[in-house]
This record gives C-alpha cells, structure tokens and sequence, in this order.
C-alpha cells in the first residue's frame, strides 16, 4: 500500500474510533497498518485492543510477533504462554494453534531454547495433515523437518541431524522433485562429524559435476548476489552453490572468500536501525535478499574444522557469530560451535 492509501486508510479508521472508541476491528485493522509505519505504536493499540477483551487471541499473537521485532522477548513469551492458556479453554482454529507453535518455536531458537523449539517443531511435524492442500502440507513438513534437523545440529545431536536431512533428500528423489541443495549441505555437515567417509561418498554422489570456476552476477534487484559458471552451458547457479563447491574440493578458500567479497560488500554496508526511532516491521527485519557474512564465514569455518585446521575455524566461526544483524541460523550456530570448541 502506498503512503497516499495508508493516510486515507488512517484517516477512515481514525474517524470510525472518534464515533465509537470500542469498535475493536476498526482498531485492530488500524494495527495492522500501523506494522507498516510504527511498530511501537502498533504495539500500543494490540495494548488497548487486549485491555479491552483480554481474552482476545489474535490481537496477543500479532502483538508477540511486534514485540520479537523490537528486541522485547520476554514480553512475546508471556503472550505466547497466554495464548495457549486460551487456546486450552476455547475452540481455536487449528491454523491458529499451528501458528503459535511455529512462533514460538522460532522465538525459543531466538532465545537459545533448543529443546524447547526442537519439541515445538518436532510436535508440528506429527500434526502436518490437517484439511491444507497435499502441496502445502509437503512444504510445512519439509520446513518443520529442515528446522528441527539444524537445531538438532546446533545441540550437537548430528546423528538425529543427519536422519533428519537424509529423509529430506530422500524424499525428494524418490518424488522426482529437485533436491534442495541446503539439505544436501546440511546432511554433510551432520553426517562429517559422525561417519565422515559415508559423509564424502554421499556428496561426491549428490554433486558429480565436473569443476568449473564462477563468476558473480548481480540479480536484477542489484542486491542479490548469485554465482554462475562461466562457459557454456552457463546454468544459474545460487547459493549454497559454491559451498558445496567448497566442500567437494573444486573450489579452494582463498577464491571461495575472493569470490564473496563482492557480496560482502554488500551485505556489510546494511546496519540495524536504532531501536528508540518510528520504524516500521519491514526497516526492522534486514533486506532478505542480502548475502550475510555470517554465512560466507560459517561455512568456511565447517570446511577448516572438518579438516582439523581448529584455530583457522575459530576465527571464521567468531567473526560469523559477530555478525548478529540479520538474526540467521548460521551466526547462532557458530556461537554454539565456538561454545564446543572451548569445552573440548
């Protein structure tokens, strides 16, 4: 919606609230679109709506995820808990109930509760079946499946890991589907540190290309970089691409950092807003189409600790950890390696 239509939307709700200040949808509505504009006074109104009827669900789950975007995760638990106090003595829409127990998952992995997300994800995988379309069930599954191996990962379970990516990939060519190069990935990291011959087998297996150098090119948005083989025929190849690249041993560090550099540029020059200023939802969250350091760095710290080069690792996990702007996987993940690597 553009500002002229957000004003006049602001305007209408705004005279609606004046005639009767309990209309709660004009207020919830206005809430909403405020998300776009303040997020902290977005979080003011959910406030009345709530004080109003305090056993009003939506509103206390789109205040939750308000609350995780400003930083205030201790305030997104309390409603959590108190949606599924409601959710116990009322009839709910399932999708409802889905939809806090995937929230909430996501916010325990924020907070460093892995077995509190893993048993969110793990208890989502069991209800995937519902009256949703076979398509969307397939993509809950393969999510909740994806989500639930990493953190299994991330606590250093690889073994439940490694299952947990080789049924995805698995399925996936038993369907006839494409394989998601992340779950190839992710199944190497896992199956590495359990069985680390069966782990190279299977991605000599998985990636029999024949090598070839990349060269970066820039999406059409001119913010998403994508690496694409040179030489014809020059099929798209975008990340994880030159991870497994890395990994296979067709691509060395020092051209895997080289070629990332331009990315990095990029990505660093993004910095997170300050928290006190009228930001909307989406100057909260960092540009998707961004490529992280924290990714870049992560994996090449994998490929170092795979190898036994500790310290080389160390260095590249503690500058992935660093980077906590964009709140991704791999920079959280690299903190808990780096937490391994001090106790061993």
């Amino acid at each position: 919606m553009d500002e002229c239509k957000l004003g006049s939307a602001f305007e209408a709700f705004d005279r609606a609230l004046e005639l009767d200040p309990h209309l709660a949808d004009a207020r919830f509505m206005r809430a909403q679109l405020l998300e776009n504009r303040d997020v902290a006074a977005a979080v003011v109104e959910y406030d009345a709506l709530i004080e109003g009827d305090p056993e009003s669900v939506e509103p206390r789950l789109r205040r939750a995820l308000q609350r995780r975007l400003l930083g205030d995760s201790i305030g997104a638990l309390a409603d959590y808990q108190m949606i599924e106090r409601l959710c116990r003595s009322a009839s709910v829409d399932p999708q409802l109930r889905r939809n806090l127990a995937r929230d909430r998952a996501a916010l325990f992995e924020e907070m460093g509760f892995l077995h509190g997300a893993n048993a969110e994800y793990e208890s989502l995988v069991q209800q995937t079946g519902s009256a949703r379309s076979q398509l969307r069930q397939a993509e809950d599954r393969i999510n909740l499946v994806r989500n639930a191996s990493r953190l299994h990962w991330k606590a250093g379970r690889f073994e439940n890991a490694a299952q947990g990516f080789s049924a995805l990939v698995s399925e996936a060519a038993r369907s006839g589907g494409r394989i998601d190069p992340q779950h190839i990935l992710w199944r190497h990291l896992a199956l590495a540190r359990v069985d680390p011959q069966r782990a190279a087998a299977k991605l000599a297996t998985a990636c029999p290309a024949p090598a070839h150098n990349f060269a970066l090119r820039v999406s059409r948005t001119g913010t998403s970089p994508a690496w694409e083989p040179m030489g014809p025929p020059c099929p798209t190849a975008k990340w994880p691409e030159p991870v497994l690249e890395l990994f296979c041993g067709r691509l060395e560090p020092d051209a895997y950092l080289a070629m990332a550099a331009p990315a990095l540029e990029i990505s660093d020059r993004w910095c997170p807003p300050a928290a006190s200023a009228r930001l909307s939802s989406s100057e909260l969250r960092p540009p998707a189409q961004h490529l992280w350091r924290a990714e870049v760095e992560f994996y090449l710290a994998q490929w170092f600790l795979l190898r036994g080069a500790a310290g080389a690792a160390q260095w590249h996990l503690g500058s992935a950890a660093a980077d906590s702007r964009a709140r991704t996987f791999e920079c959280y993940a690299a903190g808990a390696e780096l937490a391994r690597l001090a106790t061993a």
